[in-house]
């Protein structure tokens, strides 16, 4: 899915959704020419960081603990 879609499914901005891939929080997604496209997994990722930051993590905290393999988030 795009970016729109994937900011509609998610609660974030598509700003957000940007600077949470610059800052390295999400894997960059897959580019079909010019344009993201999001895998259901990294909608789950970024809920996880919505959540988390409405918890008060900050996004350095989420660094060190949020990790990806094999499509599974631990």
């Amino acid at each position: 899915m795009y970016i729109g879609e994937t900011s509609k499914k998610t609660g974030l901005s598509i700003k957000a959704i940007r600077f949470y891939e610059e800052q390295g929080l999400i894997n960059p997604p897959e580019r079909i020419g010019r344009y993201r496209v999001y895998q259901e997994t990294d909608v789950e990722l970024l809920i996880l960081i919505r959540e988390a930051k409405e918890l008060g993590v900050t996004l350095s905290q989420l660094k060190g603990i949020i990790t990806e393999s094999n499509g599974t988030i631990d």
